[in-house]
């Protein structure tokens, strides 16, 4: 099963309060993928009270995993999040 279908099912599935995933497609006019149609997932916020960003994560990287459990999202995330840090902390004042 494509990557992106699964993610939109297992969020669809979970229903995490106050949104909505769609599968879509688009085509970008610009940039590396201009003219190809690129498909992915919509986020569609229903009610941004009850929505919960960490919840809707959790299932995204869960579903990531289970369909591609060789790659090590979190030790990527983690290596630009290290690389912000770095280059951040020259301007932090405490």
């Amino acid at each position: 099963m494509r990557t992106w279908l699964a993610l939109v099912l297992c969020l669809a599935s979970a229903a995490p309060a106050g949104a909505r995933f769609t599968v879509e497609n688009r085509t970008p006019s610009q940039d590396v993928y201009a003219g190809t149609t690129c498909r992915g997932v919509r986020v569609e916020i229903l009610d941004r009270k009850s929505v919960r960003g960490l919840d809707i994560f959790v299932h995204a990287v869960g579903a990531l995993r289970r369909t591609k459990p060789s790659a090590n999202i979190l030790a990527a995330y983690e290596a630009s999040w290290r690389a912000f840090d770095a280059s951040r902390a020259k301007y932090l004042l405490y």
